[in-house]
């Protein structure tokens, strides 16, 4: 063959070289080869393999003679999948184009193209890949609620794995011979299930190329149940036949409508619980419907599925006129239809938008804002293709006065929220700029109003009644109403309309179920909720949906489902709170890939696992809460990296190990609670360095051998003998002997701070607790303390201008140890801040060595000790004791001055009442009697149970004008439990947050008792006396300033340093004696 061509070469060159030496000469025909033949170049690929999809590929060819091609499969048979083009050609080169089909079958294929070239033939076999597959016998599995083995039947021509959804991992298991690799059946395990209620789990098979199938596993609960998968079918006019599945575990009966057009077919389903009923085709012109019934009258259940067929070339409306805005807005609406249709509009003003369906057609239009006072109408014309029509109407008002709008929304907000009872209601309801309204905020650019801070404002009510006027706010952004628990009611669905939000902050105890409709807020980025409930679904669309989520804040939300490995989405998070969820299974590890700063997902008691050591990416977290679930395992080494932590709290879980020997390193630490668990060894030697750490429980576990000296020299603060020490049965720490006192030589020396200028003196008795031998020196640290007690129980108003009538004692009191929990002189205690109290009788010991008759004497105890912590008893005879720790934080509304102001001078001498409150519950007539038998022994006249300004036991200060700039009111919540139904004079004082003044009727109340200590019976009180006397605190700054909200640190604070005073029966005599019998409350 090679020579053959060379030949032809050569003959074409000399054939060329004769002609350009003579024009007469003419050219020579080439000579015929000897025998046909067809070539191919160098590297052609005669054998092409395609792709399923199926395509074209080339093919270069010479033949020395005419040619033809043609196709047949392997064995010569015709085929339709594969062609070639052109099927002919003269001698010389030429292209020849394959082209292939896709192959839809599950088998490779096989064909042949022939070429022929005179009496050559050249055969190239032409090879398509087979469709890949992986098909399940079945994609859903039942079960019922005793569990079992159940398997899963597969056919596949690729490799398959099988991966089993996060929510059901704890239920489904694999059997121990599946191999998903090697076998066409796969075995599972599911465990019974105890819950009343059924549950489903998904399994996914996954093949090669992307090859998926997903089989659902319904299993049922423990109770009967009756539940369709769907409610309502939408069947075309022609008919067809619908499957109905549901879940039971019980006996039922069908109950068939008394129509002729839905039989049921009459076929053998896979399931016990899937039904097929035929829908004859529709050949009127009118819609039908029917209800084919599910009943299983045993258990009283039953259920019901609606089938809706269309009328013959149906398109159907949901109305035909629609009334909108005059600022435009956005008009949507759906239809059904089984026929072909199209669009139109009338009017320029109103077009319409993209939008997609299938067999629903949602429908969108842009409706332009009006800039014309006058109201104006277009039509939207829906045409089929067979001529029928129906027109929409759409009549849009005159231009809007969005301010006019906008105030009108706010006040039928305000209505609805029971404004008139605010706690502010600043310019509400006025001709004032929307701006001047308390709590409410507009855009700086369009003006609107954005935001809405009301919280803590008392705003009560339905919520959905709260919410429906701010659906007229199109600007709203945030909805933040924290702290106003009398806001009840199911979380309206109307809330999705207000599609700008980026903040819902809710935390009353709410009811209803968020809707799947929530992921329409797509700029959402904070959500908090309480009692409002949340499924997995619903939680898997908010990962999915709301990608700018950075706060998700649920209280008591009833997941019942694990977190969804979704999660991951939230790339934005850090407040994940899910505080007594059920949340279910383990930790997804996605959770530490986050930005997470506050992780709150206590009392989750089926919550498990380890805590992974990926927490240690959390460089940002400052607060960890997962108490009362069921982690087990150590903690993590890699927690000592979160150095920003502040709050652990680990407590009632079952926790095993050692402490990290690296915790010191989380030096921002306030708040440590590890009680409760079962974990082993000591503490660690760097617990020395946390300075900032206040309270520190490790009580209740299996914590034994020696304390570090480091630790034991300094964890005073934290109460050791109380929140430390105290371990399960069989196990002991030990530590290094506390200081111990030997000279009690000036134990009960009385020192006179101060004497009286005036009137008969009112003594004022001064003790220290936990104060030792060293302490006690002249001038010494016990002496200065009681010192700085005395300039801080005269350091404000009114107690800077009675001074003149004081004796103030002080009584020393040298105890064994200086630690309060141990051996002190008047057994002093507190729970980390949270309650305290001493030994009574002792208290009246000392004291009695001062004064002889303790009866009105207000007696302060000095704890020395630096956790928060302030308490007040009361006795019959109003002597009072109130205990105090020397805490110094360094803020002047935190330290021993501001707790010692509230106790010593509001409770212990001025016998005020609390104006703060920390539940929400309402006074009943029990409470109402037991406060008014409080006033009648000269306590809590600051507070009142009547809201009526010309009875209220302050209505003299609300009259008078010269004490305007305090703001003095009628505000609900105080007497420290009730948040309804008892009231106080103002915003804030020292007798609620510790800061920054009494108030009028308190001063007034301080007066009036001094007073009366000093000059008995010959003094009389006058009004007009008390006002000149009132002056200097009627002027201060402080006392203006009452009308100002405490800032969060403050109240968070104040939280955990207080408790109401205790009211206890007998007297200091009954006490001396310790006979005091159980507290009244």
């Amino acid at each position: 063959m090679k020579q053959i061509l060379y030949l032809l070469v050569c003959l074409s060159v000399l054939a060329w070289t004769m002609q350009g030496c003579s024009d007469d000469n003419k050219s020579e025909t080439p000579p015929t080869p000897e025998e046909p033949a067809i070539t191919f170049p160098t590297g052609s690929d005669t054998q092409p393999v395609f792709t399923t999809e199926g395509g074209t590929s080339t093919l270069t060819f010479t033949a020395t003679e005419a040619w033809t091609a043609s196709v047949g499969e392997a064995d010569t048979r015709a085929i339709d999948w594969l062609s070639v083009s052109p099927t002919s050609g003269q001698a010389g080169t030429a292209t020849l184009t394959i082209t292939t089909e896709p192959n839809d079958t599950y088998d490779e294929r096989n064909a042949a193209i022939t070429l022929t070239s005179g009496g050559t033939r050249t055969t190239l076999t032409v090879t398509q890949k087979q469709r890949d597959a992986l098909t399940v016998t079945s994609n859903k599995v039942e079960l019922e609620a005793t569990g079992g083995d159940f398997a899963i039947e597969l056919q596949a021509n690729v490799s398959v794995t099988y991966e089993i959804e996060e929510s059901a991992k704890a239920w489904l298991t694999p059997a121990s011979d599946t191999r998903a690799l090697t076998t066409t059946t796969l075995h599972f395990q599911a465990a019974p299930n105890e819950d009343l209620q059924p549950r489903q789990g998904i399994i996914t098979l996954r093949g090669g190329n992307g090859l998926t199938e997903e089989v659902t596993v319904y299993q049922l609960g423990s109770g009967p149940v009756l539940v369709l998968t769907q409610d309502e079918y939408l069947v075309g006019s022609d008919g067809e036949t619908i499957k109905v599945e549901l879940k039971s575990n019980n006996t039922y009966q069908i109950e068939m409508p008394s129509v002729d057009w839905i039989t049921e077919a009459d076929t053998r389903a896979l399931s016990t619980y899937t039904h097929y009923f035929i829908v004859a085709p529709n050949e009127t012109y009118d819609a039908r419907e029917a209800v084919i019934r599910f009943v299983d009258k045993e258990n009283g259940l039953k259920d019901s599925v609606k089938v809706v067929q269309v009328q013959k070339d149906a398109i159907i409306l949901a109305k035909n006129k629609y009334e909108v805005s005059g600022a435009g807005e956005t008009l949507n609406f759906s239809i059904q239809a089984n026929v072909d249709f199209t669009v139109s509009t009338n009017v320029d003003w109103i077009a319409q938008t993209n939008t997609r369906g299938l067999t629903e057609y949602p429908l969108s239009f842009n409706i332009s804002p009006n800039d014309s006072d006058n109201p104006r109408t277009g039509i939207i014309t829906i045409a089929d293709t067979n001529g029928n029509q129906q027109e929409i109407t759409v009549e849009q008002t005159g231009k809007v006065d969005y301010e006019k709008i906008e105030r009108e929304a706010l006040i039928e907000f305000y209505k609805a929220a029971g404004g008139d009872d605010w706690e502010d209601n600043t310019n509400w309801c006025s001709d004032k700029p929307l701006n001047e309204w308390y709590g409410v905020n507009l855009d700086s650019e369009s003006n609107h109003v954005s935001a809405l801070w009301l919280g803590g404002n008392a705003l009560k009510g339905d919520i959905a009644n709260i919410i429906h006027p701010l659906c007229s706010l199109r600007e709203l952004t945030c909805i933040d109403f924290p702290a106003n628990p009398e806001i009840y009611g199911d979380f309206p669905d109307e809330i999705y309309s207000l599609t700008k939000l980026k903040h819902i902050n809710i935390d009353s105890d709410l009811g209803g179920e968020l809707s799947s409709k929530i992921t329409n807020l797509r700029n959402l980025n904070q959500i908090w909720l309480r009692r409002v409930k949340m499924s997995h679904s619903v939680f898997k669309e908010i990962c999915t949906s709301l990608a700018d989520l950075e706060v998700l804040s649920l209280y008591l939300c009833e997941l019942n489902a694990p977190i969804p490995s979704e999660i991951k989405n939230l790339t934005h998070l850090w407040n994940l709170t899910l505080d007594g969820s059920d949340v279910v299974g383990e930790l997804p590890d996605a959770i530490w890939e986050l930005p997470l700063r506050s992780i709150n997902l206590s009392r989750n008691e089926k919550l498990t696992g380890h805590i992974s050591p990926n927490i240690g990416k959390l460089k940002d977290l400052s607060t960890l809460s997962l108490q009362f679930c069921s982690f087990n395992g150590e903690i993590p080494d890699e927690i000592t990296q979160c150095t920003n932590l502040k709050y652990l709290f680990l407590r009632n879980n079952q926790m095993e190990g050692e402490i990290p020997q690296d915790i010191g390193n989380l030096q921002k630490l306030i708040e440590l609670d590890l009680q409760e668990n079962d974990l082993t060894g000591t503490l660690p030697s760097s617990m020395s360095r946390m300075d900032n750490l206040g309270a520190c429980q490790l009580s209740g576990n299996r914590l034994s051998g020696e304390v570090p000296k480091e630790v034991s020299s300094m964890w005073q603060k934290w109460n050791p003998f109380n929140s430390i020490l105290p371990q399960q049965e069989g196990y002991e720490l030990t530590y290094e002997s506390l200081y111990t006192s030997t000279d009690y030589s000036k134990d009960g020396e009385v020192q006179l701070l101060q004497r009286h200028t005036e009137g008969r003196g009112i003594p004022v008795i001064l003790m220290g607790d936990a104060f030792v031998d060293k302490h006690m020196e002249e001038g010494g640290y016990y002496d200065k303390v009681m010192q700085r007690a005395m300039e801080a129980f005269f350091s404000i108003e009114p107690m800077i201008s009675l001074r003149p009538l004081f004796d103030v004692y002080s009584v020393r009191a040298v105890s064994e140890n200086d630690y309060i929990g141990a051996n002190t002189a008047l057994s002093s205690w507190h729970y980390c801040g949270a309650g305290g109290d001493g030994d009574l009788s002792k208290c009246m010991e000392y004291a009695s060595l001062a004064v002889n008759d303790l009866k009105d004497v207000s007696i302060h105890i000095i704890m020395n000790d630096q956790q928060q912590m302030g308490i007040t008893t009361y006795l019959d005879d109003n002597c009072t004791i109130s205990f105090n720790t020397l805490f110094d934080s360094g803020l002047e509304w935190q330290n021993f001055e501001a707790v010692f102001r509230h106790e010593a001078i509001g409770h212990g001498f001025g016998l005020l009442g609390d104006e703060y409150t920390q539940y929400i519950y309402a006074i009943d007539e029990e409470g109402k009697a037991s406060l008014r038998a409080s006033q009648a022994l000269g306590r809590d006249l600051n507070l009142d149970i009547t809201n009526d300004e010309t009875q209220i036991l302050w209505n003299k200060f609300l009259a008078d004008d010269r004490y305007a700039d305090e703001n003095l009111g009628i505000y609900e919540g105080g007497w420290a439990f009730y948040s309804y139904g008892v009231y106080r004079p103002s915003f804030n004082s020292i007798m609620r947050y510790n800061e920054p003044a009494f108030n009028a009727p308190s001063r007034e109340a301080i007066y009036k008792r001094a007073m009366r200590l000093a000059y008995g019976d010959s003094w009389t009180y006058d009004y007009e006396d008390f006002v000149k006397f009132d002056a200097p605190s009627r002027n201060a700054a402080d006392t203006r300033s009452l009308r100002q909200a405490p800032s969060a640190a403050q109240v968070e604070k104040w939280k955990k340093s207080h408790r109401p005073p205790v009211r206890v029966k007998g007297t200091w005599r009954d006490a001396r004696k310790n006979s005091i019998v159980v507290p009244y409350r």
